[in-house]
């Protein structure tokens, strides 16, 4: 049993062992795993800049995750006002963006038309789908973006370049 009586969690990364107050919910879901509502965000400096939200909802869906930021530097964070309503969020309150993160023959995408946005203030999680604005679902240099951040880290082994590696290469082979 993990902190709080909650059960670990045998994620993507190994064991997870968390307690209440690191859930994050998304009441309505992700598009396509509406049954998980429950997540977790694995972040550390090994798996940098990446980081992954793990559901603790069957069927325990995860996904990688990035900063929108470190692939355009200028991305626009403006919500609706009925956005941040669904999120309990004021004007003035800080949110978490995310970008999920696909991997496939052609490389690395992040999807920055539909960003995952947190309020780490009341552990509530949404995917907005941008229909308008400039949006794109991000390609190309996905894999630079992560091994120049990871290079730059102080600390650890480059864990996340080799997380990279090894998905590219599970993709690339036939």
């Amino acid at each position: 049993m993990s902190t709080a009586g909650w059960p670990a969690l045998d994620g993507r990364f190994g064991p997870l062992d968390f307690g209440e107050r690191l859930v994050i919910q998304f009441p309505a879901g992700l598009p396509g795993f509406e049954r998980c509502r429950r997540f977790v965000l694995i972040v550390s400096h090994e798996l940098a800049p990446l980081s992954c939200l793990q559901a603790i909802d069957p069927p325990e869906a995860s996904f990688v995750a990035v900063d929108p930021t470190l692939l355009v530097p200028d991305y626009d964070f403006t919500l609706r006002e009925l956005e941040r309503r669904r999120l309990g969020a004021s004007e003035t309150e800080k949110l978490l963006w995310l970008a999920l993160v696909t991997f496939s023959e052609h490389g690395a995408t992040a999807n920055l038309r539909a960003p995952v946005v947190i309020n780490p203030n009341r552990m509530v999680g949404c995917q907005f789908i941008r229909e308008e604005g400039d949006h794109p679902v991000h390609k190309g240099e996905l894999y630079d973006v992560i091994r120049a951040a990871n290079a730059s880290a102080a600390d650890g082994p480059a864990t996340a370049v080799k997380l990279v590696e090894r998905l590219r290469k599970r993709v690339e082979e036939p």
